[in-house]
């Protein structure tokens, strides 16, 4: 795995379920797991990546993981020019332009560490 990806994939993580500690579902039921992956993700990652996974499967840390990965891999193959957070928000909108409220959700979540202090902070000290 490229480092843009597993930065992509970590924030992923991070933005939709705080890295599992909040992992219940949302948005009426449809968005489930650590990834809060929709049906339709589900059916995306199957059809790029050839993979068979089912809806039950975004329950699983694991196997959320990797529909994550296989999906913004393939996009990352298609498009080599994204940086770590513009590839993240393929996860939320694939074929898109993410809203500006998510890419700076994602940046923000760059920033900062799993205890929620800024990254930069941290390394001055402060």
């Amino acid at each position: 795995m490229t480092s843009t990806l597993a930065i992509a994939v970590s924030l992923v993580l991070a933005t939709e379920s705080q890295y599992g500690r909040h992992a219940h579902d949302s948005d009426h039921g449809r968005a489930v797991g650590i990834a809060q992956a929709w049906p339709v993700a589900v059916r995306e990652c199957n059809r790029i990546a050839g993979t068979h996974y089912t809806l039950q499967d975004r329950r699983d840390p694991l196997k959320s993981v990797r529909m994550v990965e296989l999906t913004l891999a393939y996009h990352l193959r298609h498009h080599p020019h994204l940086d770590a957070v513009h590839l993240a928000a393929k996860w939320r909108n694939p074929y898109s332009i993410a809203p500006a409220w998510h890419v700076a959700r994602l940046k923000k979540c760059l920033h900062t560490n799993r205890n929620g202090r800024n990254v930069e902070d941290e390394r001055r000290g402060l």
